[in-house]
């Protein structure tokens, strides 16, 4: 449909003022892209010439299951690059946006507003305004998410220059690194170099939550005395809130929302699935439908209102099987905890520590931790001990070794805790019985080395389907 006048007069443009385009046409009265230009060439680079093949829809149905695994992973790897490149691009864009035809060249000499707009943090370049703009309409998406977009790309390729490496090369996925990039465009150039520092040796997942605690940690190692400020402020917002029901919620239920020191959660935690445990076999040994665990840890909550009660519970026999310990795993630095335990020394400089499912936080928060009857310290691991046991099951210490050297379940792309996950032999444990006298399996099959995370499904996966579990980790 081609527009015969112009739909708004502020997009007239000064013939004297404006360059020529390539034609040599001046430009149009009505912005190039309300017009049909049927003779404009469409261009493709070649590898995605290459690349855009697909298979007829109607051929999927007679694919083998292998076949459907090999299109799967071919258009995720196509869909990956495509994501990237939208961030590749839209740097590029921003960076040439004013040389496009057209385009009035941003001089910044309107008082009342200026046409380059500032997208990232300190240190980064400005880009015309109608550039994010051009960007989302390309691409299909709202104009603010267009901003976002090229927001997210400036910061990285600016302020971030060892993700967007890692992006470049493939080592990280576009969500990921966009994560980031939302959490720092506000920190200053310091701190965001510092960010960026320790993005690049972390061996956990890159997302948001990873950010957030890499923020505190950098925040911790320039500033601790700001560090120490903003962890007391949070300490402020500790209660206990019970919320009246939700509109269009049962009257009956409500929800019960609280804030407490990580030891004392821990211990509540503990406690309640102790409680829960008991309910859970006294249903069963009365012969009655199991109900969901979360139910069971409901209603050992509720009874905590009436510690008679429950302390009476806590001291039948379904408390026979011990429930877990409360326990927090703090990671200190040695030349830290001699400090923070010698009261000697002088403390210098408060570098932090970081605490599993917590998150980074001062020396003198866990000095208070330390200083409570129910705290227990355990001592430090040697992380690089290669002892060998003949037995299935590894120690605790080094079921521990395990557990901090994997962090989480060794399955492609799976996050799920290695606490909370089963440790697997990478090559089949065989007892010694059934193995020749001369055989050197009989002897440490299970060490370090040949242990891993694996999370209940993959761990069952690998035992029932080993030759896919071995192609998935391949894939992965």
């Amino acid at each position: 449909m081609v527009h015969d006048e112009c739909m708004d007069p502020e997009y007239q443009f000064d013939e004297a003022v404006e360059p020529f385009d390539e034609g040599g046409e001046p430009p149009v009265s009505c912005p190039e892209w309300l017009e049909e230009r049927p003779d404009r060439p469409v261009v493709v680079p070649q590898w995605v010439a290459d690349e855009l093949t697909h298979t007829e829809r109607g051929e999927l149905d007679s694919l083998r299951p292998s076949e459907v695994l090999s299109v799967i992973e071919q258009r995720r790897a196509l869909v990956r690059r495509w994501e990237t490149d939208q961030l590749l691009l839209a740097v590029h864009l921003g960076a040439t946006y004013e040389a496009m035809p057209g385009v009035r060249a941003a001089d910044n000499t309107d008082r009342d507003r200026s046409n380059r707009i500032v997208l990232a943090g300190e240190g980064a370049p400005s880009v015309h305004e109608h550039a994010p703009l051009e960007l989302a309409a390309a691409l299909g998406m709202s104009p603010d998410a267009g901003i976002v977009m090229m927001s997210h790309a400036v910061e990285l390729r600016y302020r971030l220059p060892q993700m967007w490496a890692r992006l470049e090369a493939g080592e990280v996925e576009a969500w990921r690194a966009r994560q980031v990039a939302g959490q720092t465009l506000q920190l200053d150039l310091a701190m965001v170099t510092k960010v960026d520092e320790l993005l690049a040796t972390t061996k956990r997942a890159i997302n948001k939550a990873t950010a957030l605690d890499l923020i505190t940690e950098a925040l911790l190692a320039l500033d601790p005395e700001e560090a120490a400020r903003r962890e007391a402020e949070k300490s402020d917002g500790r209660g206990v809130f019970v919320l009246p029901p939700l509109p269009g919620d049962s009257p009956a239920f409500t929800e019960v929302h609280a804030r407490l020191d990580a030891p004392d959660a821990e211990r509540l935690e503990a406690t309640i699935d102790k409680l829960a445990k008991v309910l859970a076999d006294q249903l069963a040994a009365q012969g009655r439908d199991p109900e969901p665990w979360q139910h069971h840890r409901a209603t050992a909550l509720g009874l905590l209102a009436d510690p008679h009660t429950a302390a009476e519970l806590l001291d039948t026999e379904g408390t026979s099987t011990r429930s877990r310990q409360a326990r927090i795993y703090v990671h200190v630095e040695a030349r830290d905890l001699v400090e923070l335990l010698d009261d000697s020394t002088d403390r210098g400089t408060d570098r932090g520590a970081r605490v599993e499912r917590y998150g980074a936080m001062t020396l003198g928060l866990v000095e208070q931790w330390l200083r409570r009857r129910d705290v227990t310290v355990v001592p430090v691991l040697n992380m690089d001990a290669e002892h060998a046991v003949d037995g299935h099951d590894p120690p605790p210490a080094m079921r521990e070794q395990v557990i901090l050297r994997d962090g989480h379940c060794q399955a492609p792309h799976c996050t799920r805790p290695a606490r909370a996950c089963d440790l697997d032999h990478v090559e089949p444990y065989v007892p010694p019985d059934d193995l020749d006298e001369l055989d050197p399996r009989r002897r440490g099959q299970t060490t370090p080395a040949n242990l891993q995370a694996l999370c209940r499904r993959h761990h069952r996966m690998k035992t029932h389907s080993e030759e896919r579990f071995r192609a998935l980790a391949r894939a992965g």
